[in-house]
């Protein structure tokens, strides 16, 4: 996609209490084809999607504000691949290159899930780090206010190849939330190059809940919209 005024985008990299992070969040004013094309209630959803990415792109200025080494503005979707870049002994940022099936799962939705979903969503990873185990979890409205729990959690071994694809189990995306709830949420996918931390682990301490990392991991962050619908009738 062209960078040009209807598109806000933002990409940030930082060193947070020694893990390395890149996050990249971006959508386009105006976009029926990216908000709410496979949606029932596509009219009614962009302006809060439009809103509800906002929050997501304030709260990963929030954590790279304090130690930022290096911040810009970014014009494409998906993340840019030279995130994946890497010199010899410096560890690679994993990234989020694309979800799936498409179009219901893809970048940046709205995904329309029901509870107890029983489909996978599928990731596709990138990392030049090839021997390099990958960790993502996914959380629903994380920050907003809670630090909540992630919804999913997946692992995707070295496959000797920068390109890895496998699936996430969505059944419990919509867990705790009443059958009436359809309100907008906002679905992020972390991925790790490290295994996320027991919330016990000291070596986490002062990171944000469910979220600790080893010192030195490299990560980064996807967004989706997401609604969830009550399960059809019989």
């Amino acid at each position: 996609m062209a960078c040009n005024a209807s598109h806000v985008g933002l990409r940030g990299a930082v060193q947070h209490r020694g893990v390395a992070h890149d996050a990249d969040v971006g959508f386009c004013r105006g976009a029926a084809s990216e908000f709410g094309a496979n949606s029932p209630k596509r009219r009614g959803t962009r302006p809060m999607a439009r809103r509800v990415l906002t929050q997501v792109m304030m709260r990963v200025l929030s954590i790279t504000v304090p130690v930022v080494v290096g911040t810009s503005v970014a014009c494409v979707i998906p993340p840019p691949l030279q995130l994946d870049e890497s010199d010899s002994g410096v560890n690679a940022t994993p990234v989020i290159v694309s979800s799936g099936p498409a179009p219901e799962f893809s970048f940046p939705g709205p995904l329309v899930m029901e509870h107890s979903d029983q489909r996978r969503l599928t990731l596709t990873l990138s990392d030049s780090d090839v021997d390099d185990t990958l960790h993502v979890r996914i959380y629903r409205d994380y920050g907003m206010p809670d630090e909540s729990n992630f919804v999913s959690s997946c692992t995707f071994p070295p496959s000797g190849e920068r390109t890895r694809v496998g699936d996430c189990l969505t059944q419990s995306f919509c867990n705790g939330l009443a059958p009436t709830d359809q309100d907008n949420k906002v679905l992020e996918a972390v991925v790790a190059d490290r295994a996320f931390l027991d919330e016990s682990d000291p070596a986490g301490e002062g990171q944000p809940a469910y979220r600790r990392l080893p010192t030195g991991t490299a990560t980064s962050v996807r967004a989706w919209i997401m609604t969830c619908e009550e399960p059809p009738s019989p």
